[in-house]
């Protein structure tokens, strides 16, 4: 794919961004991902969803990342994505998904500006390779965004122990808007050489009024032909004009790398309770009413060194109806290409 194709498809922001950084690839890496799907929606919970089909780019990514002298380094990301949300008809939405300075010494590394923070970014080894079919728990069901603006610090504890501490907006990509803080604490420990266990904490003064605090812990394994995870997140919302929400996720993640080019894999998520703005997950569109359990299947087919087919389904189950009758179950089928280059 030409860049100049690529600049058709995402629009104007991310082509003045490739105008500035193409001529000095000599001194930093420009990168493209594309998840571009074809779907299916065999049954769904919202009759108006149910039987739709069509194709969507869930995201593309513009990223530059440009050494410095002196242990500083910059990254700036631009994001390009379909509405997804099954009505709109809007062209691609584009927005700045990271632009940070970071600085490494001999202490660890300082970053400022718009990144991953610890919450989602911590898990990123045990679920990058499946971005492009999902999010991450807690970021899937609308507990935290993957980003925030802020200042934050990557260090050790010893030969096995890393941490994170980060101070953000609790913005996420947009702008501040309240005068309340996110307070993140990550720690990673190396079991083994393959084995981690990671545990974060977040407290979020949302606007002086509503305190979100979150705690969150996953086991994960990676080896040359097994990976997987076995995750915990607890959430509880102290919410001013009421009622307090408390939600509990689960999640089994597993992959097999049976082959040099072949790589099933399987996740299921279990939710507690009814999931606040569950409508809102984009390219799913939940129920709001009952407690939702995800179930991913899939197959990550390696065409070439640039490009993977993933042919997979959602199925997600509900139970434990707030009001009314349990929704109907919601089966989604996808055919993923991933072009990285």
């Amino acid at each position: 794919m030409h860049y100049q194709h690529v600049c058709r498809v995402i629009g104007p922001a991310l082509c003045l961004a490739l105008a500035a950084t193409a001529s000095a690839q000599d001194e930093g890496k420009l990168s493209i991902t594309v998840f571009n799907d074809a779907y299916f929606v065999s049954n769904h919970h919202d009759s108006s969803v149910n039987g739709m089909s069509g194709f969507w780019f869930r995201r593309i990514y513009l990223t530059y990342d440009r050494e410095l002298e002196g242990g500083f380094a910059a990254r700036i990301r631009f994001e390009a994505a379909s509405p997804g949300d099954f009505t709109t008809d809007d062209k691609l939405a584009t927005k700045i998904k990271d632009a940070y300075l970071s600085h490494t010494g001999a202490g660890g590394t300082a970053y400022f500006g718009l990144t991953n923070n610890p919450l989602i970014g911590s898990y990123e080894p045990y679920h990058k390779g499946y971005r492009a079919v999902e999010k991450a728990p807690l970021d899937l069901f609308k507990m935290s965004a993957s980003r925030d603006t802020g200042i934050g610090f990557k260090g050790h504890l010893g030969d096995k122990t890393d941490y994170w501490l980060m101070v953000g907006n609790d913005s996420g990509t947009g702008s501040e808007t309240n005068k309340g803080k996110a307070f993140y604490l990550n720690i990673n420990n190396k079991l083994a050489p393959n084995v981690d266990l990671n545990v974060t904490t977040v407290y979020l003064d949302k606007d002086g009024t509503d305190h979100w605090t979150t705690v969150a812990a996953f086991l994960g394994f990676k080896g040359d032909k097994f990976e997987g995870s076995l995750f915990y997140g607890h959430q509880a919302r102290s919410i001013a004009a009421g009622p307090d929400v408390s939600l509990d996720v689960v999640s089994v993640y597993l992959a097999s790398q049976v082959s040099d080019t072949v790589k099933p894999f399987f996740r299921a998520d279990f939710v507690n309770g009814a999931v606040p703005d569950a409508d809102k997950i984009t390219y799913l569109k939940l129920a709001t009413t009952a407690s939702p359990s995800l179930f991913i299947f899939g197959v990550d087919m390696k065409l070439s060194e640039s490009v993977n087919v993933i042919p997979s389904f959602e199925w997600v189950t509900y139970s434990n109806p707030t009001v009314g009758p349990t929704p109907n179950s919601d089966l989604i089928f996808r055919l993923t290409v991933v072009t990285k280059f």
